[in-house]
């Protein structure tokens, strides 16, 4: 019994094989582009998780460099629950994305209807730059619609010049019904802001 323990203990020792360890969530695309050079052997990155090869000594060593790696990576997230913005932070044939992982460490992933989810991860000094660059993005192309009480008997007067006032704030005006008192405006908050102060002037 002792003697196979020991050929047993001796396999183990050297035999070369495969063994799974979970990534934190959202951080294989990263892990998948920046281990190389990075972990003393050979390794693959499926969804979450990296699989190491070796023999245990050699195994044992990747898991300690991967220790030291975890602590420096962050990964956040965001909700854009607006189609149009989603596109308009991947870009054109993706091009926004492919400009953010050249120009930091990030792995930016934008989930399609219904996930409404923006995945970010890599290193944490460039996770926070991406994300308040990209809550910033989003806050300032979100769509909203404001309404806006005009003075009484303005309606009249004010409904023949919504289209001018529209075009000029790159906005889109409308009353309810003509003679009203009251405008919707649609857009995102600096196109909203523009018409209300063109409105107020008029």
């Amino acid at each position: 019994a002792e003697v196979k323990a020991l050929v047993m203990d001796l396999v183990n020792a050297v035999a070369r094989c495969w063994e799974a360890l979970p990534l934190p969530p959202h951080t294989g695309g990263y892990f998948s582009r920046t281990l190389a050079g990075k972990l003393p052997g050979k390794f693959a990155v499926e969804d979450d998780i990296l699989h190491i090869r070796g023999n245990a000594a050699e195994r044992e060593k990747m898991k300690n460099a991967l220790e030291d790696l975890l602590p420096t990576v962050l990964s956040k997230q965001l909700q854009v629950d607006d189609g149009r913005l989603r596109s308009m932070i991947i870009g054109k044939d993706g091009v926004n994305i492919k400009r953010l992982r050249q120009n930091t460490s990030v792995d930016v992933h934008v989930g399609k209807d219904p996930d409404t989810t923006v995945r970010i991860a890599g290193s944490t000094a460039d996770v926070e730059l991406v994300y308040s660059r990209l809550k910033a993005f989003i806050q300032e192309h979100r769509q909203i619609t404001k309404e806006l009480r005009l003075l009484p008997h303005a309606g009249r007067f004010m409904w023949r010049r919504l289209k001018t006032i529209g075009c000029e704030a790159e906005a889109f005006l409308r009353m309810p019904r003509e003679g009203e008192n009251l405008v919707e405006i649609h857009g995102n908050q600096r196109q909203v802001d523009h018409a209300e102060e063109l409105l107020g002037e008029a």
